[in-house]
């Protein structure tokens, strides 16, 4: 079979060890299964990102070229602005606000000058390789960063070329972050050079239903489909259970100022105070040393209970699985009224077919997708809450651990294979201006 090339244009790819570089690394492994062959172009990762500072220092010097067995990737140099640098030295500190202040007037500068990112070298290595190759079917370019669809438009006008937005959260459209009036000046301006770059997108998606339909809403004429985010199947022990004499809750994944931990938090040490005799117990927050202000937030909830919570920094891949695989249940929190937002750790949690307690629920994708694979076990008030961890941990001291029979079928639905042989579908046929959604 004849393969049809594309380019995929991607800030996070592997080696880079962050959420969002899964995503494009299973576009690039699986899509040649499916009549695609992937070139990928992305930054240099030359060194582990184990703090958010990480992802802001100078990496590589020369473009680096590699052929693997179902795609080819390039690793262009990355140079940091005084945006990066400003993140890098003051993020954490006193002095954050001088970095807050450049991010502004850098992100405005981005709409009218490319003068003003660091990704120069991402595009001038995708216009060589689209001056060299007259075959190239498609690029698909991932955001954020978002000023990344800016060179789709310019290339479409300049070659043709016909390309694919993937849009792994929302831009303009976005009300999960906190607002003020510098990021709603900028969000005026942003948003109408959203809709200038998207015009000539062939098709858009996203990872969910919710999102696809609030940016086709904002875009109007470009089509949208949701392609999940799923997870790699090869990275979960199957099989066996696990042997522990610890009550173990982990939450795994980002955590934000509208998510109302605190629910959990109160509900915990009601647990804990209610509990006879001392719980053999603990609650871990995978990667929340990575993020100084909410890791501040949830100690100071949990002063007084400092022994039974344990925080660490981003860890690698396999690391976090392990951990996660070994713990009794899974920790999910809703977002508040905030809608569509599944989070790329739901999928993980799926894989490892555990029982997942949500506190409180989002009453959307979270809840809904859990609910579908009998995992969820839904708690939305502390004493709800606290009620149900006594409950889990009498089951847990008396059985050694929680049991559910999840949904397989319907878990393996959600596999990052199962999501690609999807997008290689919409490509296939040319998605066109029907506008549909597509997904399970």
């Amino acid at each position: 079979m004849d393969l049809k090339k594309v380019i995929i244009l991607a800030y996070y790819f592997p080696p880079c060890n962050l959420t969002p570089a899964e995503r494009i690394f299973s576009f690039a492994t699986y899509l040649n299964e499916f009549g695609y062959y992937p070139i990928v172009v992305t930054r240099n990762w030359d060194i582990p990102i184990l703090h958010s500072r990480d992802e802001h220092k100078k990496t590589g010097d020369r473009t680096i070229h590699e052929k693997k067995e179902n795609y080819e990737v390039y690793y262009v140099p990355f140079k940091p602005t005084l945006k990066n640098i400003l993140f890098e030295k003051f993020y954490g500190t006193k002095f954050y606000f001088l970095y807050l202040w450049t991010a502004f007037i850098y992100t405005f500068g981005e709409n009218f000058s490319s003068l003003f990112t660091p990704y120069l070298p991402l595009y001038r290595q995708c216009k060589k390789l689209l001056q060299e190759n007259n075959d190239i079917a498609y690029m698909l370019i991932s955001a954020g960063p978002f000023h990344l669809f800016k060179f789709g438009y310019k290339f479409n006008r300049k070659f043709n070329t016909s390309w694919i937005a993937d849009y792994r959260d929302d831009w303009n459209t976005n009300n999960l972050m906190q607002h003020s009036i510098f990021k709603k000046l900028l969000r005026d301006v942003s948003g109408h050079y959203e809709k200038k770059w998207l015009s000539n997108a062939n098709f858009f998606i996203s990872v969910s239903d919710f999102y696809v339909k609030k940016i086709h809403a904002f875009l109007k004429n470009i089509p949208g489909y949701t392609i999940f985010n799923g997870y790699i199947e090869t990275n979960y022990p199957t099989g066996g259970d696990v042997t522990t004499d610890q009550f173990v809750i982990t939450y795994a994944g980002s955590l934000y100022h509208t998510q109302p931990v605190e629910i959990f938090l109160a509900a915990y040490k009601k647990f804990i105070d209610q509990a006879a005799g001392v719980p053999n117990s603990r609650v871990i927050f995978l990667g929340l040393e990575a993020n100084p202000p909410l890791l501040a937030i949830v100690k100071k909830q949990v002063k007084g209970y400092e022994k039974y919570f344990n925080y660490t920094d981003r860890v690698a891949k396999k690391e976090a699985i392990a951990i996660q695989y070994n713990s009794t249940i899974l920790l999910a929190i809703g977002y508040g009224n905030r809608k569509g937002i599944p989070g790329s750790k739901v999928y993980e949690y799926l894989a490892l077919r555990k029982p997942v307690l949500i506190c409180p629920s989002d009453h959307d994708i979270i809840e809904e997708t859990l609910r579908s694979t009998n995992q969820a076990i839904v708690t939305n008030t502390v004493d709800e809450c606290a009620d149900k961890l006594r409950e889990l941990y009498s089951e847990f001291v008396s059985a050694g651990k929680i049991a559910i029979k999840t949904n397989d079928d319907i878990i393996l639905q959600y596999s990052r294979k199962a999501q690609v042989r999807r997008l290689a579908a919409l490509m296939s046929k040319d998605a066109g201006n029907d506008g549909l959604v597509f997904s399970i």
